[in-house]
């Protein structure tokens, strides 16, 4: 048995004053992609669903 594919579908709402731009957007996804507990840990492709 193995895992051999891996999707997130991550949800994520801001409020308040200060709601990101599409540029601090990227940022932010980007580095929680790279600090990704999952993907760092599997040894398969993890997708992020968008």
């Amino acid at each position: 048995m193995a895992i051999t594919h891996c999707t997130l579908n991550p949800k994520v709402h801001f409020s308040g004053d200060k709601i990101p731009d599409a540029e601090e957007l990227k940022k932010f996804h980007d580095s929680a992609h790279r600090n990704c507990f999952i993907a760092n840990t599997l040894n398969c492709t993890v997708d992020i669903a968008e």
